[in-house]
């Protein structure tokens, strides 16, 4: 079976990057044909067992100030990932982030079954760590209806506690 997880960044040692590691890893072991998916992928901050995944990534992060044009591109990068994406059997879609991936790739077809894993509700929501965050504004209430619709069309939803 081919596989593809999407993570919205591999620029950090995080839980949910040591998650998509063991996953990818696992899957590799049971013999599925893989591919991880990121726009940012920095293998000197990220755990070092991914130099050995196949990982399909658009960019490095810069240190430095950046245009406008080139954050204009980081957007829009979850497209170019999603067009690039050859056609598997499940794709794995894994936390926040990755809302505007799944939509093109639903859209192009990319996947016969999508998997969300998710740890938290994005921010927006007012939840949990960000419930004392700012007033709901215009882009939160964007926010929840596009995690809203996602969450209708996956075929499975996977929350990690």
């Amino acid at each position: 079976m081919t596989v593809a997880i999407y993570v919205g960044e591999l620029d950090i040692r995080g839980g949910t990057h040591k998650q998509v590691l063991r996953l990818a890893q696992h899957l590799l072991e049971v013999g599925h044909d893989l591919r991880i998916l990121t726009p940012t992928y920095v293998s000197a901050k990220t755990y070092e067992e991914f130099a050995n995944l196949p990982i399909i990534a658009l960019s490095a992060v810069s240190d430095g100030p950046v245009s406008w044009g080139v954050r204009a591109r980081a957007k829009l990068a979850p497209l170019r990932l999603a067009w690039a994406m050859p056609k598997v059997d499940v794709l794995n879609v894994h936390d926040n982030r990755s809302v505007l991936f799944f939509i093109a790739a639903t859209v192009l077809r990319k996947a016969r079954r999508t998997v969300w894993q998710i740890n938290d509700l994005h921010p927006a929501f007012k939840v949990g760590a960000s419930t004392a965050s700012s007033p709901t504004r215009l882009i939160d209430r964007v926010h929840m209806a596009a995690n809203r619709w996602m969450a209708r069309r996956v075929d499975t939803i996977s929350v990690n506690v």
